[in-house]
């Protein structure tokens, strides 16, 4: 997988950052995020699969034992962007 030139990150996130994501584990968030945009979809723990079949674009992220990390893959132009939607509980996360 190629490196991502831009990563956003949807206001639900940053909702979840402050209300469901424990001060402790921002640093970790962060350092998923740089692992991703990196193009890191083979990190050992993270358990990164595609959703919804091989031709889906979107992804799952185990950040820990709770909580996953829901993102995409878009076409920006040339490049490729990293979008991700949801950060939460396991089961909340899907929903």
């Amino acid at each position: 997988m190629q490196s991502f030139a831009n990563v956003y990150i949807t206001p639900r996130v940053r909702a979840s950052l402050q209300k469901v994501v424990r001060v402790d584990q921002h640093k970790k968030f962060w350092e998923l995020i740089a692992k991703l945009k990196n193009g890191r979809f083979e990190i050992q723990g993270q358990n990164i699969e595609k959703q919804n079949g091989k031709a889906s674009k979107i992804y799952s992220a185990r950040m820990n034992r709770e909580l996953r990390l829901i993102f995409s893959v878009q076409k920006e132009g040339s490049e490729n962007a990293l979008i991700i939607h949801e950060l939460n509980h396991h089961d909340d996360a899907y929903n």
